[in-house]
Parts: C-alpha cells; structure tokens; sequence
C-alpha cells in the first residue's frame, strides 16, 4: 500500500477489518448484519472496505447486533494499530 494516510485514516480501515472479521465469526451475511443493525447492505458494504467513517451510533448499532460492545471494538482496532507499527495520535 503506497497511499499515505493518516491516523483517522488508518483506525478507519483497521476498524473496518475488525468489524468485518466479527460479522465473520458471528457467521452472518452483509445483508443480515445490515438488516439487524437497520442500515443499509451498500452502505455496511462501504464501511467495511474502510471507505466510510461512521458515527458512534451506527457503531453502536453494529456492535449490538453482533452481540459485542462498541467499547471492545474500538479497543480491538486500536491495539491492532498500535501493534501493527501504527501509532495513533
């Protein structure tokens, strides 16, 4: 990845990566995942590919419907940050 980004950047991609892995290990489709959490399959679809910032409230949203709080993936993206030679600011 030659692109530069920056810190938002970054915990936006990482997070992306965590909410697709729960959706993942929960085992269900985007399109399940999107109807739970009252969102749109296209717009989760963006989010997961890290090209949406979204709101704490649709964090939120997500979280419950995969039966975790929105705490621990935020926790679970930043660590993976922070380990991955990533700092935060």
């Amino acid at each position: 990845m030659s692109e530069l980004l920056t810190g938002d950047e970054k915990l936006v991609r990482i997070l992306a990566e965590v909410l697709e892995r729960r959706r993942q290990e929960v085992g269900i489709s985007q399109e399940e995942l999107a109807k739970r959490a009252g969102i749109s399959r296209t717009y989760l679809s963006d989010i997961e590919r890290g090209l949406r910032n979204i709101s704490v409230g649709t964090l939120s949203k997500l979280a419950a419907a995969m039966g975790i709080a929105p705490s621990k993936l935020l926790a679970t993206a930043e660590a993976r940050a922070t380990t991955n030679g990533t700092p935060l600011p």
